[in-house]
Parts: structure tokens; C-alpha cells; sequence
């Protein structure tokens, strides 16, 4: 392989950039499942154990026991996700990653929910029958893709 003119091997940035990328790529890929995940766990675990609800006034349907499930299958997930495509992170850090993200992807379903409640709707739209429309598949990701992105800075600076 040829030198650069900083004596940098060429070859090897570019199979770094290609690690990094696919790295990222994983990364993003975990990010954008695991609302999903969450969101799935959340509507089964609550459909059978749900008895306290968690904003009774801006989502009548969602409890606490749905939220407690969501939180324990997106840290499943994450700490999958990380066991299959060896992303390399910390076990804790993984774990409070899954865990922060979680939560914010609940919070932002709950901003959601309220915004529809303001407007006097029920579902965000007709696109997607059944599942409250197509922000509804969208309002957990909004939130939870920076806090995935800043967390990850800052665990691997």
C-alpha cells in the first residue's frame, strides 16, 4: 500500500471509515427499532397487567405496568442488539442507553397524545389504519434519536 503525505496508510483510514460506518449504522438502525419495540411491549404488557394509569387526562389507554414492559424489552433488545453486532459498548452503558432512550420515546408518545387531545383527534391521520396514524409511528423516534445521539457522544468521547 502507498503512503499518504502524512504517512498515514491509506488502505487503512478507509477500512477505519468503513468500521466506523457500518458501526453507525447499527447504532441508528437500534435506535430507530427499539421505539418500536418499546411501543409494542408497552400496548401487550399493558393490555394484560395494566391497572394504573400513567396519564390518565392525555392518553387513557397507557399505564404504568405498559411502561415498566416497554423499558425491560427496549433493554432486551439494546442489550442484543449489542451482543449481535458487537457495537462494542459497555454492558451498563448500553443498558442505561436503552433505558434513557425508552423513556424518551414515551415522553414524546405522551407529547403526541396531548397535541392530538388539544386538537380534538384521535388519530394523527388515515395513512396508517389502526395504528393512530402515521406519526403515531413516528412521535417515540422524534425524541428518542437525539437522546440516542447525544448519549452516545458523550459515552464515547
Amino acid at each position: 500500500t502507498a503512503d499518504s503525505t502524512l504517512g498515514v496508510d491509506d488502505d487503512a483510514l478507509r477500512f477505519d471509515d468503513a468500521v466506523c460506518h457500518q458501526w453507525r449504522q447499527r447504532q441508528e438502525r437500534g435506535g430507530r427499532v427499539a421505539p418500536w419495540i418499546g411501543d409494542a411491549a408497552a400496548f401487550y404488557v399493558g393490555r394484560a397487567f395494566g391497572r394504573r394509569k400513567l396519564a390518565p387526562r392525555v392518553s387513557p389507554g397507557k399505564s404504568w405496568e405498559g411502561a415498566v414492559g416497554s423499558v425491560i424489552a427496549a433493554t432486551a433488545y439494546g442489550i442484543a442488539l449489542d451482543y449481535y453486532f458487537r457495537l462494542g459498548l459497555w454492558w451498563p452503558v448500553m443498558v442505561t442507553l436503552t433505558i434513557v432512550a425508552n423513556c424518551a420515546g414515551q415522553f414524546g408518545d405522551l407529547v403526541e397524545s396531548a397535541m392530538k387531545r388539544g386538537a380534538g383527534l384521535k388519530d394523527s391521520g388515515r395513512l396508517l389504519p389502526g395504528h393512530g396514524g402515521f406519526l403515531d409511528r413516528l412521535d417515540s423516534s422524534l425524541f428518542t434519536l437525539p437522546v440516542v445521539y447525544f448519549f452516545l457522544v458523550w459515552a464515547t468521547r
